[in-house]
């Protein structure tokens, strides 16, 4: 009940009068973190898989605390979860090329409309950050309920411990 009541709350603020969120590196709250927690909750998983989400593989390293913030990603994607953190990681540097100023925060809106959490802002340095953040935890979610799970060998402990960047070669796993 709590979780729907708190779905219904965002979603008809969020539609009615748009909801207007500030995205900063800097913020432990951050709206890609938000997005992913109200995709997960819609779909009825557990939130804790949000911060494993979002510390994962080569390039999901958006929210290593060891690193101080998002890590750039390299070398190939361990698997679809980790693809999608290169497709976001793109995303963002296309932002940042159209002259935006995303590593300082950007606020923008977001709207409901009852299946997806859509961008609302007016201008393309509010949009674009929304639209990579919204289309990163949108896939994220799908992936999981298509039944895919995280490989717990790409998990931030071991991003933490030294393994800095993942490849697979030959099936075999190689630390660098």
């Amino acid at each position: 009940m709590k979780l729907l009541t708190r779905f219904f709350a965002f979603s008809c603020l969020a539609s009615v009068y748009g909801l207007k969120i500030s995205r900063s590196l800097a913020s432990t709250e951050s709206l890609y973190h938000n997005i992913l927690s109200i995709y997960l909750q819609m779909a009825g998983f557990d939130l804790n898989l949000r911060d494993q989400l979002l510390n994962y593989g080569c390039w999901l390293q958006i929210r290593n605390a060891g690193q101080d913030g998002m890590v750039p990603g390299t070398g190939e994607p361990v698997d679809p979860f980790d693809e999608l953190g290169r497709k976001y990681q793109q995303c963002i540097q296309c932002v940042k090329l159209d002259g935006c100023d995303w590593d300082s925060g950007i606020a923008y809106e977001v709207g409901f409309n009852g299946v997806r959490i859509q961008c609302i802002s007016t201008t393309e340095c509010r949009v674009n950050p929304c639209l990579c953040d919204e289309e990163l935890a949108f896939g994220l979610t799908e992936l999981l309920k298509a039944g895919n799970s995280l490989d717990s060998n790409f998990s931030d402990d071991n991003f933490a411990t030294g393994y800095k960047f993942f490849s697979l070669l030959s099936g075999e796993l190689n630390h660098n």
